[in-house]
């Protein structure tokens, strides 16, 4: 009888890793296909999320990730052909894919087989890329953080875009990867003013 119980639960395991496997290819490809399904992708890979069995596996939260990568770009295409874009909306995917791609960091240095060796990173190199692109490209969190402190008048919102930008270069494996430069001082400088627009006095004289 535990044998028979054991089986049922092994099989049982496999179907669920299967489905919720399937779900994270499938968020993927609705991300990647012409035209996209954004909302489509998020609904994919939302179980995927939360599921033990691919909760820990770094595709899961690489591909939540590349779903905001992919829809910030589709945002900007429109930008490029001169059309109105919602920088709040486009803002919030790429803040949405940044810490999805800093989970699946996270996860993918942690990788061991089965005989409980360290694998080989597979996202590393395009979560590097793709983080720089967000620090570097004005379009992104600089621009996000701009419309809600001159817009929105969302202070604290724009304090945390603000700084999400700021932490970029001290995360450590950033840091031979994105240079501060003259646009790095002036975050520093509109975040100290978003402080003191938000009373946050302390805060601001700290920054």
């Amino acid at each position: 009888m535990k044998k028979v119980i054991f089986s049922l639960l092994l099989i049982l395991s496999v179907t669920v890793l299967f489905a919720q496997t399937r779900n994270v290819s499938r968020a993927r490809n609705l991300a990647l296909m012409e035209p996209p399904d954004f909302k489509g992708a998020r609904e994919a890979i939302l179980p995927a999320l939360e599921d033990p069995s691919t909760i820990g596996d770094p595709r899961t939260w690489h591909v939540a990730g590349l779903i905001g990568y992919k829809e910030n770009e589709a945002y900007f295409k429109e930008l490029a052909l001169g059309k109105q874009v919602d920088f709040t909306k486009k803002g919030a995917v790429v803040m949405e894919s940044l810490n999805y791609f800093l989970k699946a960091y996270e996860l993918d240095q942690n990788q061991v087989d089965k005989k409980g060796r360290k694998v080989r990173p597979r996202f590393e190199s395009d979560i590097k890329a793709k983080i720089k692109e967000y620090f570097e490209e004005k379009h992104n969190l600089f621009y996000y953080a701009a419309t809600l402190y001159d817009e929105k008048k969302d202070y604290v919102g724009a304090m945390k875009v603000f700084e999400t930008y700021l932490s970029i270069p001290q995360l450590p494996f950033m840091k031979d990867v994105v240079k501060i430069d003259s646009t790095y001082i002036q975050v520093k400088y509109f975040n100290a003013l978003a402080a003191r627009n938000a009373d946050m006095w302390e805060k601001a004289i700290e920054i």
